[in-house]
């Protein structure tokens, strides 16, 4: 199994940054081929973390290479630029973190 976990920093406004992220950007991820699950979690408290975190996404896939094929994709792609659009709402972009 291998997953992409995306950290979101908190956002400068809440309820803007929650519609684009669950109306768009989120169907954005789920129709991505090789997507087996999608898990959002809130994050309550951090700890020996630098990053201000708010919100994490573990995206998951069967294995390395659907993972890398996915990440590769058209679909990706659209995925990527609708990043853009959650900036609005982000003071830096959010990170992401391939694991195997």
């Amino acid at each position: 199994m291998a997953k992409i976990l995306v950290m979101y920093p908190h956002p400068t406004d809440k309820q803007g940054f929650k519609d684009q992220h669950e109306e768009v950007h989120m169907p954005l991820v789920n129709a991505v081929e090789g997507v087996k699950n999608v898990v959002i979690h809130s994050v309550g408290e951090t700890i020996n973390v630098k990053q201000d975190v708010y919100l994490v996404v573990e995206i998951e896939f069967d294995n390395q290479e659907i993972l890398q094929q996915a990440l590769s994709s058209e679909q990706w792609q659209k995925v990527q630029a609708d990043v853009d659009n959650l900036m609005e709402y982000l003071t830096e972009a959010p990170s992401m973190i391939i694991t195997e």
